[in-house]
């Protein structure tokens, strides 16, 4: 019996069918139809000539693609192709237009994305390398061992002459070679062929002729067989530094500068090719225009003219054991004969301490980890221990430091004419330390001046002074380390000692965080800031009067003395108020300390030339050196407030006193015979006695 087919039931038949081809459709339309761009007509041929833009037009009106192409390949798009699409895939199309019209396509879901094709890179004609061989000789014919030969803009690479002078090198064609000594001028050789190279190297005149400062006079570099570094003024100008040590970091080889502390206008330690002694003295000796032993008054490095320092055997010939850890030879700006000048400069500058890379917490972060390390230790959390903490967030390292200012200003004055010459120069420099509470000043006053008298009598003058000041209410750095909850002043804006301690646990939860101290120590040092200090000042001064006689063309006597002041106050007050005052009632320090020096060197000088091709120089001296030391110093205990004197304490004030004096005769004597026609030099010392005739040394001390 056949079912009957009702109405109802065919119309469902016909919507599932319909249902069915839709979704065939749909799912040929997103995959099959992307894949191929069918022509409109069957049998129509589109080999044509066209355009790549109408070839894009062509592949978007029969697909589902968009081409995306940007105002770069525009130009492009204007070629004339011939390619037949008919039932082609997209992909086909695509390749046979980019060979035809130099493009480059990516297809991106349905995005075709069209660029210019990138140009293939040619392979470029690199030159052969060669080996090249040569030999290097000076201007008499003698082999150089140890010349440098480098290539051209390429200096790692490069080799130095052996004992013959022979090297070798491989270098592509057409390299230049510069090959070079100390003491003559550089050779520069084109590289063409592998081949057999010599070179002939000429001294540097100039160089050789260059004057530098050795010892009690002045020598050629061409006569100089020790280890000399000259620095010229030129050089110095890049540092700002009220030490002219600080101005030689970095400048000299084999020769290091430490700095004392990070203070402005601390010293610093100079070791001259290493420490010559574990317990001795290890600081190389200054002579500062001829004169012996450090300057009294500061010297201004913008009157330095240049700095020499001997780093070997030679400073010891010279000045004896007293050069051992080598010699820093300074000479100042002096006026020549010319027109007179007026030089004004100012220097400004900012210093940072940098703390790495320490951090310390904030105040959320210490607030949870107090909670999760008593959470995790069992223990009940401290009543002071409350949310509003989170908020508090001090800076202790930013309340301590600062971008101190650094400011150097420098007026110098030259005259110069046949009778008279004349060198003035001030300077102030001031800087700020980066802890704040210290303060640095310094002035400084210098006048060289030259008196023609005749042809044989020169007068020479030399006048120094300098004061400098510091102020210091520098604290440690420890205390940055504080607690970030932790503030230095109350909410009345009163500072706080450090003993207010954590709020009662009735009082906690409502308490102001600025009314109490949740860090260790109950001390805040900003308290003892504003009552303790100390104070230096120095002023002292060195005359120079000195001449130079011509005995005859070849003899010269000079004359070099100088007589050197120099007078320090210290003084410090420790509040009884303060918490480092505390267990002494407060104490007052004073202490003054004067020094004298005396330098006299009369020195017979002979400079002989011998048919313009020998040269003799030579000299004959005696030095006096004579320093003498006074300090007194005192302290007192349990003061009054705000009395800053010695006799305002109740405890029995202490007293010392120390005097030392030391006395140096010397007679010394060199000479030095250099070829002048060679750069070969023969150094002789003819006679170097050193008499130690006097020496006293007496201390005293006495305390009560």
């Amino acid at each position: 019996m056949k079912k009957k087919i009702t109405s109802y039931q065919k119309k469902g038949y016909f919507i599932s069918l319909y249902l069915l081809i839709s979704v065939f459709l749909l799912l040929t339309q997103g995959s099959l139809s992307p894949l191929y761009a069918n022509s409109r007509g069957a049998n129509e041929e589109q080999s044509t000539q066209q355009t790549v833009k109408e070839v894009f037009s062509f592949i978007e009106q029969n697909s589902n693609f968009v081409v995306l192409y940007s105002k770069g390949i525009l130009p492009e798009l204007e070629k004339k192709v011939s390619i037949n699409m008919n039932g082609k895939r997209v992909e086909d199309i695509l390749k046979e237009l980019s060979s035809a019209a130099g493009i480059e396509y990516k297809i991106n879901d349905r995005q075709i994305m069209v660029v210019k094709k990138a140009p293939v890179p040619q392979p470029q004609q690199s030159n052969p390398e060669v080996k090249v061989t040569g030999q290097v000789f000076d201007e008499l014919g003698e082999t150089i061992p140890g010349a440098n030969v480098t290539v051209k803009g390429n200096s790692g690479v490069g080799v130095v002459t052996d004992m013959d002078g022979n090297f070798t090198l491989n270098v592509t064609k057409g390299s230049t070679l510069v090959v070079s000594f100390i003491g003559y001028v550089s050779h520069e050789y084109t590289v063409k062929n592998a081949e057999k190279i010599v070179v002939k190297l000429v001294p540097d005149s100039k160089a050789l002729d260059e004057v530098v400062v050795v010892g009690y006079g002045m020598q050629r570099k061409s006569s100089i067989t020790g280890s000399v570094a000259s620095i010229k003024s030129e050089k110095l100008k890049s540092v700002t530094t009220p030490s002219v040590a600080n101005m030689l970091q970095g400048k000299v080889a084999g020769v290091s500068v430490t700095p004392v502390s990070g203070q402005p206008g601390a010293g610093v330690s100079i070791r001259v090719r290493g420490i010559g002694s574990l317990g001795g003295n290890t600081e190389p000796l200054w002579v500062i225009d001829g004169v012996v032993g450090a300057s009294s008054a500061d010297l201004n490095p913008n009157d330095i003219e240049t700095i020499s320092i001997l780093k070997d055997g030679s400073a010891a010939a010279l000045y004896g054991s007293r050069g051992a850890n080598g010699v820093v030879q300074v000479t100042t700006k002096r006026a020549t004969v010319g027109a007179s000048s007026i030089d004004v400069s100012a220097k400004f500058g900012v210093s940072t301490l940098q703390k790495g890379k320490i951090e310390m917490m904030n105040g959320a972060e210490y607030y949870d980890y107090l909670v999760t390390a008593y959470t995790n230790s069992g223990e009940d959390l401290p009543s002071y221990l409350q949310p509003y903490l989170r908020n508090m967030n001090t800076d202790w390292w930013d309340i301590a430091t600062q971008n101190a200012l650094t400011q150097n200003y420098n007026i110098s004055y030259k005259y110069g004419n046949d009778k008279i010459r004349s060198y003035i120069s001030a300077d102030y420099y001031n800087e700020e330390g980066a802890i704040k509470g210290f303060d640095y000043d310094r002035f400084t006053l210098r006048v060289n001046t030259d008196y023609v008298i005749n042809s044989k009598l020169t007068l020479k003058a030399k006048l120094s002074t300098s004061y400098k000041e510091t102020y210091d209410q520098e604290q440690s750095l420890s205390y940055y380390s504080y607690s970030p909850w932790d503030t230095p002043y109350n909410s009345k804006g009163d500072i706080k000692s450090g003993k207010e301690g954590t709020p009662l646990p009735e009082d906690a939860a409502t308490a102001d965080p600025r009314d109490y101290w949740y860090s260790d120590g109950s001390y805040n040092y900003l308290s003892d800031n504003d009552l303790n200090w100390s104070k230096n000042r120095i002023n002292a001064m060195d005359v120079g009067i000195g001449f130079d006689y011509k005995i005859f063309d070849f003899l010269t006597f000079e004359s070099n003395n100088k007589f050197g002041f120099n007078n320090t106050y210290f003084d410090s007050y420790v509040d009884p108020n303060s918490a480092s005052g505390t267990s002494l009632g407060g104490t007052v320090q004073s202490g003054h300390t004067n020094t004298r020096s005396i330098y006299a060197s009369q020195l017979f000088r002979v400079l002989k030339s011998f048919n313009e091709v020998h040269e003799i120089n030579a000299f004959l001296g005696y030095d006096y050196d004579e320093y003498r030391y006074f300090r007194n110093y005192g302290n007192a205990y349990n003061v009054y407030p705000g009395a800053e004197i010695l006799n305002a304490g109740s405890g029995n004030p202490k007293i010392y006193g120390t005097k030392w004096e030391e006395k140096m005769p010397l007679i010394f004597s060199m000479a030095t015979t250099p070829t002048m026609v060679s750069t070969f030099s023969k150094q002789c010392s003819v006679l170097m006695v050193l008499l130690d005739l006097v020496v006293i040394s007496v201390g005293l001390h006495s305390g009560q």
